[in-house]
């Protein structure tokens, strides 16, 4: 018996049933009498309840403090038989219940990133959208360096403890995000539109439903929520750089229209006219080791290069600016708790950075400095461009089931213009030299997103998240063009260096990386012996990953034509200086031609899949003490396959890419 509780003996019947308030929830210590007789029970912790009575008619009366008394009238007892009766108490007036309402707690709100890291089991540090908002639509790395353990480098990547690219990983809303870098797995921060990242949160430690492959942290980007009403933020930004502004820069020529929005790669692209399959250029044979290409053809392919390898001055570079918008509504639907939102982040930088500098190389003999053998002034121009936006669009079917929709694009681009002139004996002797380099890199990235949040109240209110995702990251660097200029001359100036044999060398590289990535968690909500909040997790992940590397290698040559290279430093190599490699003795007038370099080695494709499962446990033993564990399990496969792009069909592979 319970305590207070007073059962009739002999011949009875019984009483059963279940005591709770209005939310359905159980109340304990309620007495259940049977009026004008002895005959008591109590509610346990679950809020049953077991009665035995004398047959016959009872009135039964529930009490509790607080609650307004219940009776229920002729409640029938025969011997033998069990009969339940639930019953509701309501609360006396102006006695309030307090009613629980959960959601997933919005990482927006000012103090809500550090409330979720109160609750983690795990080490985590980061910025909440209040901190977000202290880069003022600026660069999302001007705030980052303000979290704990983190470094940005280079102005764009986060470093966690010192450690370096490799030991990092980056998602956005739970889905893997690729790096645009083919040799760092850090995602650069300014791809992320500051108006769109509602969270920043670094995980330093390990736990089974986070990826398992980083050491120094996991970097958790998470979107903003849906504003609750229109809201539209425009901003300016106008920079000066007292190094570069308004001060004398060099440029390339290049492609003003395209590269003013970051497309400046697609006409630097190799020309279409190019078979595929096949080297370009002299020297290349059949299987019967006769010259592929006629002069004139071979002429034809040097032309169609972009060969403008001149360095222009007087120029002043403008200044920097910056232009960023944020646009957001929702609008309520007929369910209860139904919403629909969209949000749009987005924003164009462009900037310019002049760097001077002078380079010594120094030489020893018995640790004594005894000579120069190189020392260079350098000047270089770099016009960096930049755009992004991402777009959010959220379906609140209900209050227990939610739909995302998520796409980034985000694409920059650097034009850099250098010249080097000095001596450089290692190289090139004694004759001073003039070493012009001009380089387009672009890099894009293109992630969409769709994903799911369900709470099934009828299973004990089990949560269902999942995502699919697809993303594509791009580094695209066309026509890498390089020319040396040796002088002075006998009249004083400067002329091609052709004495390496190779003359205006071109390098294109073009890397793109396919991912697909996928998940599905399940958390089961109890309560432990104390009534505390208890989960159990269950995952799957699985991510794969298609990289595709491609590399050409240009150069000109001279050979045998060194009387006919014009002197100066101009357009040297034009269509009236390319030809097919025609010889002097045979009328040839045109000194240089084109020859193709890629090695057997160059380009490479390579896959990886990682396939994940996990199951975790968050166990309260009191309120200020936890214990979280569990176990992941990962199979990663990894495969790279460099090969020859001008392998023969059906030839043996090259053994040296084994």
């Amino acid at each position: 018996l319970k305590s207070g509780e007073v059962q009739a003996k002999g011949q009875t019947g019984t009483i059963t049933g279940v005591v709770h308030n209005a939310k359905g929830e159980p109340l304990a210590g309620v007495y259940v009498r049977a009026k004008d007789t002895d005959f008591v029970a109590r509610t346990g912790v679950d809020g049953k309840f077991e009665l035995k009575l004398p047959a016959g008619t009872h009135t039964l009366s529930v009490e509790l403090d607080l609650y307004k008394t219940t009776e229920l009238a002729s409640v029938s007892v025969e011997v033998g038989k069990t009969k339940s009766e639930d019953i509701e108490l309501i609360p006396m007036a102006g006695v309030q219940e307090t009613y629980e309402v959960k959601d997933n707690l919005n990482m927006e709100a000012e103090g809500a990133l550090q409330e979720a890291r109160k609750k983690s089991t795990s080490v985590s540090d980061g910025l909440d959208a209040t901190e977000i908002s202290k880069s003022g639509g600026g660069k999302v790395s001007s705030v980052a360096v303000r979290i704990v353990g983190a470094t940005v480098v280079e102005g764009r990547y986060l470093v966690v403890r010192g450690l370096g690219h490799r030991y990092g990983n980056t998602l956005l809303d739970g889905a893997r995000v690729p790096s645009p870098e083919p040799d760092l797995r850090t995602v650069p921060l300014d791809v992320f539109p500051s108006g769109a990242l509602g969270a920043i949160d670094i995980q330093k430690t390990f736990s089974p439903d986070v990826p398992a492959d980083f050491t120094g942290g996991s970097t958790r980007m998470a979107t903003r929520d849906i504003p609750s009403e229109t809201t539209i933020k425009l901003g300016v930004a106008v920079g000066l750089n007292t190094n570069t502004t308004f001060r004398p820069m060099i440029t390339n020529g290049a492609f003003p229209g395209a590269d003013l929005f970051g497309f400046g790669n697609i006409p630097r692209q190799l020309p279409t006219s190019f078979p595929k399959g096949q080297k370009v250029g002299r020297g290349v044979y059949d299987a019967n080791f006769n010259e592929v290409y006629t002069p004139a053809q071979i002429e034809a392919q040097g032309e169609a290069m972009y060969t403008d390898y001149r360095i222009r001055r007087g120029t002043r570079a403008p200044a920097n600016f910056k232009l960023g918008t944020t646009l957001g509504d929702s609008w309520s639907t007929n369910q209860p708790g139904g919403k629909f939102g969209i949000l749009f982040s987005g924003g164009y930088a462009n900037r310019h950075q002049t760097n001077y500098g002078h380079r010594n190389q120094l030489a020893s003999d018995g640790g004594v400095l005894v000579n120069t053998p190189a020392s260079l002034d350098f000047i270089t121009t770099t016009n960096k461009v930049a755009f992004n936006g991402l777009l959010v669009t959220r379906w609140d079917i209900n209050s227990n089931n939610r739909l995302k929709l998520t796409g980034l694009y985000s694409r920059d681009a650097e034009d850099e213009t250098s010249e080097l002139a000095g001596i450089d004996r290692v190289n090139n002797g004694i004759d001073p030299i003039v070493y012009n380099r001009i380089r387009y890199i672009m890099r894009s990235i293109a992630f969409t997103q769709l994903s799911g949040h369900h709470r099934i109240e009828r299973a004990a209110n089990m949560e269902i998240d999942w995502f699919g995702s697809y993303s594509q990251a791009q580094r695209d660097d066309p026509a890498m063009r390089e020319l040396i200029f040796r002088g002075p001359d006998d009249e004083g100036g400067y002329r091609v260096d052709d004495s390496t044999g190779s003359i205006g060398s071109q390098l294109f590289l073009d890397f793109v990386d396919h991912n697909e990535n996928a998940s599905l968690d399940l958390s089961f909500p109890f309560k432990q012996w104390k009534g505390l909040d208890t989960k159990i997790k269950l995952g799957a992940w699985v991510d794969a990953k298609q990289r595709d590397f491609r590399a050409h290698r240009y150069y000109f040559s001279a050979s045998g034509f060194n009387a006919l290279i014009p002197d100066g430093r101009g357009n040297v190599i034009n269509d009236s200086t390319i030809g097919g490699g025609v010889p002097i003795s045979q009328g040839g007038t045109q000194p240089f031609t084109l020859i193709e370099a890629t090695r057997a080695q160059d380009n490479y494709d390579a896959w990886s899949r990682n396939v994940s499962g996990y199951a975790m446990l968050d166990l309260p033993f009191v309120n200020w003490f936890k214990i979280s564990g569990g176990l992941r399990v990962e199979s990663n496969l990894i495969n790279v396959n460099p090969f020859d792009i001008y392998a023969i069909a059906g030839a043996e592979p090259n053994p040296t890419l084994k």
